[in-house]
Order: C-alpha cells, then sequence, then structure tokens
C-alpha cells in the first residue's frame, strides 16, 4: 500500500523536467562493450542524466522542476554511461572510446541561466574500447580513475597529474597465469580497510577472479584515517609472525633467502612508513562537502620503489562460467565483502558473494619478492679420488661432506616448496560465503551499485531489473566474523522483481525520501518513446517464500514481489549435491605411466606421483567435509529452532474470544491511526501554508551603507534619466545629438546638387567640420555614456534580486 506521502515524493520524482522535455534515447545495436548507465544520483536530491551527448542536472524539488545543462566542450560523442567519484566532485562521462571528467561545482543552484560551467578534461591513449570504469577513493583528491579497455588493459589516471600518460598501465595478457583470457570486469575491494580499499580484483572470461595489490602509482597520495593504517600494520605483523611459527628459519641466511618472509617485511615497511606519518605529518583532506556526510581523512605518502611495476595475483576464485561483472558491496575495517555475477550450471543468473578473509600479500615486480621456484636437485659427483691421508680410493657419491650439503639443499628446497604452498593456498585466496541462483533474465546482465555503505545494488539485464538488498545478512557476516560465531549465516538476503518490460535499460538510480522517510524509489529510463520512465516504490509486497514473483504492471504503477534467501527454490540436500558435484576430484590412476616401469626409480616416482595427487584430493575432500559439517551443524540448529518454536506454539491454549476482542481492539487502533495520520496530515499542510506566508510577509532591515547605496544608483538614475533646469539628462543630450546629426544628413541626402559654386563649396566644407566636431565629442563622451548605462543595468539587477 503507497501513502499519500509516498504517492506525493513518486509524483515529485516523475514531474522532474530533466526526464520530460527533448528527451532523445535512441539507441542502436547493441555492440557497446560498456553497460548502460546514463544516471547518477548525489546525496539523493542531485539527479544527473545523459541525453545523447550533453548531461542534465536537476535537484528534487517540487516547486522547481527544472533542470540545468553542464557545460562540455568535448561533447563530440554519444554518453552511454556516468560514473561519479566518491566524493561527489568529478564526474565520468563515458562514450564507447572515449572519456572526459567532469568537475561538479560545490554549488550547482547559485549559476543563472540553464548552462553551468564546469571544468572539463579529456583523457587520452585510453587503448581501445571502454569496459568498466571505477574511482580509486583511497586517492588524495579522490581524482584516480581506473579504465578497463576490452584488450585487457588497465589503465589508470590521476588527472591532477596528466591526462595524456596514465599513471599506471598493466597488460593483463602479459602474465603468464593469464595466459589468453579476457578481462570482463574490475572493481576495488573496499572504502573503508585500507588492504581493500589498494587491492584491485579483476574477474575474466575463464571464470577467474585475478587481484592487483597494492594497485598505486609511485607518486600517489593516499587518503585515509590513522586507523586504517594501524589495522594494515597490525594485520601485517600477525602474517609476520605466523610465517615465523610456521616456517622456523635455522640462521639469517634462510631468512634472507626466504621470498616469503621479505615480501611481508616488505609490506611491513611500507605501512610502517604510513604510520610514522601519522604523528608528524598534519595533512588533512574533508570530503562530502554540501552534503549530509563530512568526514575528513589524513594524506600519506607511499614508499614504493622507483623501479615499481604492479603484479598480478592469483587466480584467488574460479568458477565453470564467464564472471560478468564484480563489483564491492560492503566493508569495515577489517572485511572486504565483494559479489560476482556469472551463469549456473542451469544457465541460470548466479550471484556469489566474496570475502577476503585473510588479506593479501604485497607483491609487485622489483626483481626481489617473486615467489620462491624449487631449485634444481644438487648433481652428486660420481668417481673416486685418493685420499688426502692413507691410501685406495674414496667414493665420491659416499663423501659425508657432500651428504651433508645435499641434506641442507633438499631442507632449502622442501621449505621454499612449503611457502609456495602457504602463498597461493592461504594468502591469494577469496572466500566464498554464499551463492543465490536467480530465475534467467538475460545472458547479459551487470550489477548497479547504489550505495557502498547500504549494501544495496540492483542485477539489470537490457529488459529486465532485479533490486537487491542484502544489508541484514551484511551486517551478521561483519559481526559474526568479528565475534568468531558460527550461526551468523542464518540471515537472509532480500530480492525485489522490480521491473520486466521489453525497452532496453539506460539507466537506474535510487532515490530516498530524506523530508518524510517515507523509503526508497528506484528511478528506471528506458529507450523507448512513450512511457520510458518508470519510478517504483520499493516496498516489499507479501510474497511465497522461496519464489521470485512478478506481478503484472498497470500504466506506471507497479506492485512489486519480494523473496528472502537464495531465490533457488530447491531444497537444502540437493543444493549440497550439486556442490559435490562441482568438486573437482580426479582420478589420480591417470598420472601412473602408460608401460611397465622399468626401475625402482620410476616405481618410486611413479608413487611419489600417486600419492601427491591423492593428498591433495583428499586435502579437498576433508576441506568440503569440514564445511559440510558445519553447514550441517548448523541447518540442525535451525530444526531445533523451528521444532522449540512450534511446541511453543502448540503449548499455548489459543482462545477464540481473546482473539475476537483483539481483532476489534486491533480495528479501532487502526481507526484511531488513520484519525491521527489526517490530522497530521492537516496540521502539516497549514505548517507548510504558514511558514509561506511567514516567508513571503518577511521584511528584513536596511542597513547604513545599504542606504547610501541606494541614494548612490538613485543620483545615477537622475543624472541619466531625468531632466533638470539647470542642465538636460545624459539620455536627453544623447537624443538631441542624434536628432541634429540625422538632420543634417537628411539635408546632405536632399540637397541637389546644381551648382557646384565657391558659396556652396564653403557651405559643405562648415557642414563637414561642425560634423567632425560632432563626432569627435560622441567619440570622447562615449565611455562616460557606457559606464553609466552598465552601471544602471547593474544597479537594476542587483535590485532585481
Amino acid at each position: 500500500m503507497i501513502t499519500s506521502s509516498q504517492s506525493e515524493f513518486v509524483t515529485q520524482v516523475s514531474e522532474q523536467y530533466i526526464f520530460q522535455t527533448f528527451v532523445d534515447n535512441s539507441v542502436g545495436d547493441d555492440g557497446t562493450s560498456i553497460a548502460y548507465n546514463k544516471l547518477v544520483c548525489k546525496d539523493n536530491r542531485e539527479i544527473y542524466f545523459a541525453n545523447r551527448n550533453c548531461i542534465r542536472y536537476s535537484n528534487v524539488d517540487p516547486k522547481n522542476p527544472n533542470f540545468h545543462i553542464l557545460s562540455n566542450p568535448y561533447d563530440k560523442f554519444n554518453i552511454v554511461a556516468l560514473e561519479m567519484n566518491n566524493s561527489g566532485t568529478l564526474l565520468a562521462s563515458i562514450g564507447e572510446e572515449d572519456l572526459v571528467i567532469l568537475s561538479i561545482p560545490s554549488n550547482l543552484q547559485s549559476g543563472l541561466g540553464s548552462t553551468v560551467s564546469t571544468k572539463a578534461h579529456k583523457l587520452r591513449n585510453i587503448g581501445g574500447k571502454i569496459r568498466k570504469v571505477v574511482w580509486q577513493t583511497v586517492a588524495a583528491n579522490d581524482s584516480v580513475v581506473v579504465v578497463l579497455n576490452d584488450r585487457s588493459q588497465i589503465k589508470a589516471y590521476d588527472i591532477s597529474v596528466s591526462l595524456d600518460v596514465p599513471v599506471i598501465s598493466v597488460d593483463l595478457t602479459s602474465f603468464k597465469q593469464f595466459g589468453n583470457d579476457n578481462a570482463l570486469s574490475i572493481s576495488f575491494g573496499s572504502s573503508n580497510n585500507l588492504s581493500g580499499a589498494l587491492t584491485l580484483y579483476v574477474s575474466t572470461e575463464k571464470s577467474h577472479i585475478y587481484a592487483v595489490y597494492p594497485f598505486l602509482h609511485r607518486s600517489a597520495r593516499i587518503a585515509t584515517t590513522a586507523t586504517a593504517v594501524s589495522d594494515a600494520l597490525a594485520d601485517t605483523s600477525a602474517l609476520i609472525s605466523e610465517i615465523e611459527a610456521r616456517f622456523p628459519s635455522l640462521n639469517m641466511a634462510d631468512t634472507l633467502d626466504s621470498k616469503l618472509m621479505t615480501a611481508a617485511v616488505k609490506q611491513f615497511g611500507f605501512y610502517s612508513h604510513l604510520q610514522k606519518q601519522a604523528s608528524t605529518f598534519t595533512f588533512k583532506e574533508v570530503r562530502g562537502v554540501g552534503t549530509t556526510s563530512l568526514y575528513e581523512l589524513v594524506v600519506f605518502d607511499n614508499s614504493l620503489p622507483v623501479d615499481y611495476e604492479p603484479v598480478l595475483q592469483g587466480p584467488l576464485d574460479s568458477g565453470t562460467a564467464p564472471v560478468s561483472d564484480i563489483f564491492h558491496i560492503s566493508s569495515n575495517n577489517d572485511l572486504s565483502i565483494i559479489a560476482s555475477l556469472s551463469s549456473s550450471p542451469d544457465k541460470n543468473v548466479l550471484i556469489r558473494y566474496h570475502a577476503q578473509l585473510r588479506p593479501l600479500l604485497m607483491h609487485w615486480n622489483d626483481g626481489d619478492d617473486t615467489p620462491n621456484l624449487p631449485s634444481k636437485p644438487v648433481v652428486k659427483p660420481r668417481g673416486y679420488a685418493k685420499p688426502r691421508r692413507g691410501f685406495g680410493f674414496v667414493d665420491l657419491s659416499e663423501s659425508p661432506e657432500e651428504s651433508e650439503e645435499a641434506r641442507n639443499e633438499k631442507l632449502a628446497q622442501d621449505r621454499r616448496i612449503k611457502e609456495n604452498e602457504f602463498w597461493k593456498n592461504e594468502t591469494t585466496v577469496l572466500s566464498t560465503l554464499s551463492r543465490d541462483e536467480l530465475p534467467t533474465i538475460s545472458e547479459k546482465v551487470f550489477a548497479r551499485v547504489f550505495n557502498a555503505e547500504s549494501s544495496k545494488f540492483a542485477v539489470i539485464s537490457p529488459q529486465n531489473i532485479i533490486f537487491v538488498d542484502p544489508r541484514a545478512w551484511v551486517d551478521s557476516i561483519l559481526t559474526g566474523l568479528q565475534l568468531d560465531e558460527e550461526t551468523f549465516a542464518e540471515a537472509s538476503k532480500t530480492y525485489i522483481s522490480a521491473s520486466s518490460r521489453t525497452e532496453k535499460v539506460l539507466g537506474t538510480i535510487v532515490v530516498a525520501d530524506e523530508l518524510t522517510q517515507t523509503g526508497d524509489v528506484l528511478v528506471v529510463f528506458r529507450n523507448g518513446s512513450q512511457d520510458n520512465l518508470e519510478v517504483i516504490e520499493l516496498k516489499p509486497a507479501l510474497a511465497e517464500e522461496g519464489k521470485l514473483t512478478k506481478e503484472k504492471q498497470e500504466d506506471k504503477a507497479v506492485e512489486v514481489g519480494f523473496v528472502q534467501g537464495p531465490l533457488s527454490c530447491k531444497e537444502p540436500i540437493e543444493e549440497l549435491i550439486r556442490s559435490a558435484t562441482l568438486l573437482p576430484v580426479e582420478s589420480a590412476l591417470k598420472l601412473l605411466p602408460s608401460g611397465t616401469p622399468k626401475t625402482e626409480m620410476d616405481i618410486l616416482e611413479a608413487l611419489n606421483k600417486l600419492s601427491s595427487a591423492t593428498i591433495e584430493q583428499v586435502a579437498r575432500c576433508t576441506s568440503f567435509a569440514i564445511q559440510l559439517n558445519i553447514r550441517m551443524g548448523s541447518e540442525v540448529e535451525v530444526m531445533k529452532a523451528q521444532i522449540q518454536s512450534l511446541n511453543k506454539i502448540l503449548e499455548k491454549n489459543i482462545d477464540n474470544s481473546g482473539l475476537v476482542k483483539n481483532s476489534e481492539r486491533i480495528a479501532e487502533t487502526l481507526r484511531k491511526q488513520k484519525a491521527l495520520d489526517n490530522r497530521i496530515e492537516n496540521l502539516k499542510s497549514k505548517l507548510m501554508e504558514s511558514i509561506q506566508k511567514w516567508r513571503a510577509n518577511k521584511s528584513l532591515p536596511i542597513s547604513v551603507s545599504e542606504k547610501n547605496w541606494f541614494k548612490e544608483i538613485n543620483s545615477v538614475n537622475i543624472e541619466i534619466n531625468k531632466d533638470s533646469e539647470e542642465r538636460k539628462s545624459l539620455i536627453s543630450t544623447v537624443v538631441g545629438l542624434q536628432s541634429q546629426v540625422r538632420s543634417l544628413v537628411e539635408d546632405i541626402r536632399n540637397q541637389k546638387l546644381t551648382d557646384e559654386s565657391a558659396s556652396t563649396k564653403v557651405k559643405n566644407m562648415e557642414l563637414r567640420q561642425q560634423l567632425s566636431k560632432v563626432k569627435y565629442w560622441l567619440e570622447q563622451e562615449e565611455p562616460i555614456i557606457a559606464s553609466s548605462r552598465y552601471q544602471l543595468v547593474e544597479s537594476l539587477k542587483k535590485l532585481a534580486i
């Protein structure tokens, strides 16, 4: 049910001229590499809308539904999408191959006229068609924009440094583990904790998720909090302690030879450099100016080496279908939660929720901190030699000194292998917390995150929109992991089938009614000549649990269905069976050689391979069994709680007479509540009328300086416009001179020069002299006249204000 306040707010949004006047929303074939998103909302009141090659701006105001146009000299391309930075100061205008950054003024309403002046910055050398654009919020001034093109190249531009040369350029195809894969999407891990804000995740066509950490250019300045730096330093210290405990070194040489420890120490040095600045440097940056959320950050300098080059890590996670989009939804000081979109084995849309439970280990390419590779085994010398003392010969392969060296080398090699496994399997992992399956809506889907702080986002296909609100689930995850609880996954998520039409979705935003606090509305703009705007109330209606309902749309009123929890209607046991079938278990017998082993060494080598493969399979199955045990335990606890609730309900003796009395009391209470609501509405309308009358009748006292200013304006006005007995006004003087000149010109034109006598020539010469004097006088008086008229016009403008 939509209340009067809600319907009033929907009407206010729908009647904004930004969506109604001269809208050209025609799009061509769906050949763009970037998803359409022509709408952006800032602070729940400012709406930006891209119409072909121009950007409109409007403030949600029922009394002023007009819009402004942001000036942009680089408007030779059609805008496909808009992306605003977290501070709301820069707006990215994105085309298929063009990218222009507009500086948003702090107060757009102060400008007069329909066009608002902005500073435009066009980025060059992008290198291909744009696939996704994200802002790096941890960068100082929030001025770093990261671009992914269709050639799997990632380029970061700091508009305060250069518009032509990117500060970071990463070609993913140059990394061996990436191979011939194709990058589809990018996202930063967090906006709160520092390690997540410096981590850039990459999803690919071959269902992998990679990461670049740290994603930062060498001269960049970091804007974050001192608490975030302390937390990152504490995590690094804990990681170093864990490495020392798991891989104890016998001497200093082992420690220096450990690439894992070297990388951890470098990371500790990086965060220690930031920690030292927290107590000495006082550079501050204030963000959120002009909005309701104002906060302050500390600006730090980083200590990356001169030859720093970012390195691709992973894959952190792998699936069975292309990961079409990856995006950050929520985080706190310790944990980052991101989500990814792909296809399930049933060809439905699969949403996977990931968490970086253990922060990644910093890795950059300076020739030092690459993971260890097992060295070649020491080849023992064969043959015999004469002993230093005595007689006979000594077998070199059985020399005690050489055997000791070989043992040390073998121990070092085993240590390197274990460190590599730890680096790969424990610090380069993205954990999957939950999977939800949506009914098939399209093969090409992407996500639109409305506000990372509220965790709300939408899964958008060319025709359909599903609104997702996982706030309760995210809060339970963050709180449960912080308190080391195991039953935090019982909280559910809310899915709303918001809109389903044949026209292509060009943009969508969420606007909250902050005045009356009636909830959120989803604004959807589609490609169509009629009814291209939808304003949908995000108020869930009752629906059957476990199913996604889609109600029919009548005109512009949309009834919304919702579901909490996974959208798949399969039973939990079926989900577990499907997870077990996806477990990558292969027969280890395939590793055995096809022929008969010839020597004992071949037999031992084959047995070693078989044992290693078997141990790896057992480890996977054990991990799955542990997860299954935890899941079954949580399901059992849920079942016990449900049984207890049912028993309590059955124990209660329900009296029908009591129910009747309660129903009557509820009906009476609802009637009174309705009467109170009507009284509140009447009081509100009267209050608004009183405020408007008070504003209209309110007059402010005039100061002495303002009185003198008005006197000066009146004197100038009298001198210009009013004649007196002593002298004429400037306007009268100019009019008289103009009439004299006009009469002289008319006389000259009408005069027939029949006789070229000497007297006529003299008169003509005198006339020319007089005209020259008049012309000279007018030229001398022209600045004074122009200045007076300019002052008069400006004064009249100020008086009009």
